[in-house]
């Protein structure tokens, strides 16, 4: 039959002898539902063993089940949002307990989206009341490797290192001593290559608030990223960058300028711009 020949070497071997056309579209016909009955069954354990970690954000985990249930939806099976707001509130830690009670006593019903909302104002209170944005990242209190204890001054602008700010800087600048403050090794680089060394005192992670909502800004658009547009994780990095470039070119409510043309004197040229994770097209480089 010259129409199985057409059909993937995958496919083909797990589909029997028939007479006609169709007997055989029939039967590959109920070979993928078989499949699509069981890769529904895998979502909706995936969907229901969700729950919310320290490892993401709150936007990351909402938009990750929506994304379990368009495909569920695909596959005929349906939920309502009613049922999925309840069910993403189930999820969440401990913590949001007065936030889940606070909605079931309100009347109004909310949609996703509103959730999504609420939930990250929410995460950014309780961040605010643990004194620091612990789930940006981790404390590395190990010493560091040779390979980083030193630092490049100035870089391919031509700009000289003129401060240098760090969150306590204990394991960098030194200790107090008894006998007064005893400089390390990159106190003592800083004070040969004049560098000020600027950071927070000790207990005040509000002197390092506009560092720590940058970066809630960049894993921000980093997850947006690759939820939408479904590329692989370990492609973080070029969103990261990618983030980082759109940034840089865009203006700020303290600056009416751009970063880029506050450093360069030019706007930036945005004609090259692209949607993340669109088709493209590589081609041999022709000057």
């Amino acid at each position: 039959m010259n129409i199985k020949t057409k059909i993937s070497a995958s496919i083909r071997g797990s589909i029997e002898q028939h007479e006609n056309v169709r007997e055989l579209l029939k039967a590959i016909d109920e070979q993928f539902v078989t499949l699509d009955k069981a890769l529904a069954s895998t979502l909706i354990m995936k969907f229901t063993s969700l729950k919310l970690t320290g490892i993401k954000g709150v936007r990351e985990h909402i938009m990750e089940m929506k994304d379990i249930v368009a495909q569920l939806k695909k596959l005929e099976v349906e939920m309502s949002e009613s049922f999925l707001v309840h069910f993403i509130l189930n999820t969440l830690p401990p913590q949001y307990g007065p936030f889940k009670i606070s909605y079931n006593t309100h009347k109004d019903k909310w949609s996703i989206n509103k959730l999504m909302t609420m939930c990250v104002q929410e995460e950014g209170r309780l961040l605010m009341e643990q004194g620091e944005s612990v789930m940006l990242g981790m404390q590395n209190l190990r010493k560091p490797v040779t390979s980083e204890q030193f630092i490049l001054s100035g870089n391919k602008m031509g700009s000289h290192v003129e401060a240098i700010g760090t969150y306590r800087g204990g394991e960098y600048y030194g200790r107090y001593l008894k006998d007064g403050q005893s400089p390390g090794p990159f106190a003592k680089f800083l004070q040969k290559h004049g560098i000020v060394a600027q950071y927070t005192m000790p207990g005040s992670p509000d002197q390092n608030g506009v560092a720590e909502r940058r970066n809630r800004t960049l894993l921000d658009m980093v997850r947006s990223m690759l939820s939408n547009s479904k590329l692989p994780k370990f492609l973080w990095t070029e969103a990261l960058k990618t983030t980082v470039y759109i940034l840089n070119r865009v203006p700020t409510k303290a600056v009416p300028k751009t970063p880029f043309e506050l450093l360069k004197g030019w706007k930036p040229s945005l004609r090259h711009m692209r949607v993340w994770g669109c088709s493209s097209e590589v081609r041999i480089y022709n000057p």
